[in-house]
């Protein structure tokens, strides 16, 4: 898997488990790209990249582990993103039309 910031912003306090487990699953994408992207204080902060489904859904599983949900449909891209996942209460937010996705600032995948 590859990973990345895309920008410098703030970090939540999970952002040391996941950079513990990337480096657990620190390869290279040799398969079709899943990017996923990792929502936090107003940003897309960072972007993780699996190859092939299989990676995909180890991504997907380990965020949904900390307590992160994909805010996007399950069939739905955003922005070249395959999930896009951040804490509960911005689904929430989405839901109840006080937070709109498309105001999330664009970053798009390191692939494109």
């Amino acid at each position: 898997m590859e990973h990345r910031y895309t920008r410098d912003s703030s970090r939540p306090d999970y952002d040391g488990k996941i950079t513990e487990w990337l480096k657990e699953n620190d390869e290279e994408v040799d398969m079709m790209p899943y990017p996923v992207a990792i929502y936090h204080d107003g940003f897309i902060y960072r972007s993780i990249t699996g190859g092939g489904l299989g990676d995909y859904v180890e991504i997907s599983e380990f965020l949904s582990a900390l307590g992160l949900v994909n805010i996007i449909a399950p069939d739905a891209t955003f922005r070249g993103y395959d999930a896009v996942f951040a804490i509960p209460a911005i689904k929430a937010a989405i839901e109840k039309g006080e937070l709109n996705i498309q105001d999330i600032p664009k970053n798009a995948p390191k692939n494109e």
